[in-house]
């Protein structure tokens, strides 16, 4: 009895032990299998002749998709195993049963049944005066329109409506408006409370420490994300030429990463936006999850998280 009891035992240890081994297998593909993606992009003229596509593909092509932006529309398609999902699909599938048949019904039927279901253009109301003289108790016919109320009184009924509604659609925009001041107001007094206190946090030497170690971190994790190939082209330029200036500026602070691919030509007299862009690479969770643990690791990025919570409450 008691092999037999050790027999099941060894049975289920094993089992779980290869369960184990195969979670860590699936861990471990699924955090160092890379992300392949491919860029491209182009434009002719100006903002409205961008033309862009991404396509990427993971886990061994059980996951993958595209995008393509083109003539300011945007479509993508993203397939994970046998499961399609996409932006753009043909109206007719989606359409309900009850669209397709009202699409499918003819001018023809609609005069058909439009004949057969004349409504009356006059309704006629016999009325007969029991009281009268017997020769004249013979039946009258009444129109429909000396039955009805006098027009000069519909009219000041729905003028009065009109202006009760007026009144009312006054009176509530007025009152949102005097909320949305208010709140204001309020949010104003709760900023001018947390300034003191905004800036002593910022002064704070743990504070600073831990704003170096994530600057630090992020800047790692964007040399993690340089594409394998990228070459690029891009000529610009703004009808204002102290606008492109301050691009140029500003896409200045990258060119150092990737001026050895990339090539740009500011056009301070004309308003122009032409070039090419190719970018293949692939991208690992691991990427991520490396900063990510180095932040958690360090104590001064913990503090100054926890001090910001309570600093937000």
């Amino acid at each position: 009895m008691l092999h037999i009891l050790l027999f099941i035992l060894k049975i289920v240890g094993i089992l779980l032990l290869a369960v184990f081994c195969l979670f860590i297998l699936a861990a471990a593909v699924f955090i160092l299998d890379p992300v392949r993606y491919r860029l491209e992009g182009s434009a002719e003229e100006w903002a409205d002749t961008i033309r862009g596509s991404c396509r990427f593909h993971w886990l061994f092509h059980l996951i993958r998709g595209e995008a393509v932006f083109e003539k300011g529309e945007l479509k993508w398609r993203i397939r994970v195993a046998w499961k399609k999902f996409e932006s753009h699909a043909d109206p007719e599938e989606k359409a309900p049963a009850s669209e397709r048949e009202a699409s499918s019904f003819h001018p023809e039927q609609e005069a058909r049944g439009t004949e057969n279901n004349v409504p009356e253009k006059e309704e006629r109301v016999r009325e007969i005066d029991s009281g009268s003289d017997p020769e004249k108790s013979s039946p009258r016919i009444v129109n429909k329109e000396t039955v009805s109320e006098p027009e000069d009184r519909q009219d000041a009924g729905k003028e009065e409506k009109e202006e009760d509604t007026l009144y009312q659609k006054l009176c509530d925009k007025i009152g949102r408006i005097r909320d949305t001041f208010r709140r204001f107001c309020n949010k104003m007094k709760a900023l001018m409370r947390r300034k003191e206190r905004l800036s002593a946090f910022l002064s704070n030497e743990t504070h600073k420490n831990a704003f170096r170690k994530v600057l630090s971190e992020f800047r790692r994790f964007l040399r993690y994300l340089h594409p394998k190939r990228l070459k690029a082209e891009l000529e610009f330029g703004f009808e204002d030429p102290a606008l492109t200036g301050y691009t140029l500026a500003w896409l200045s602070l990258i060119y150092p990463a990737v001026g050895e691919s990339v090539e740009i030509r500011p056009d301070f007299h004309h308003r122009t936006l032409r070039g090419n862009l190719f970018a293949e690479g692939r991208i690992r969770i691991v990427y991520a999850l490396i900063p990510a643990w180095n932040l958690v690791r360090d104590k001064n990025v913990r503090t100054t998280f926890r001090r910001i919570r309570k600093l937000m409450s």
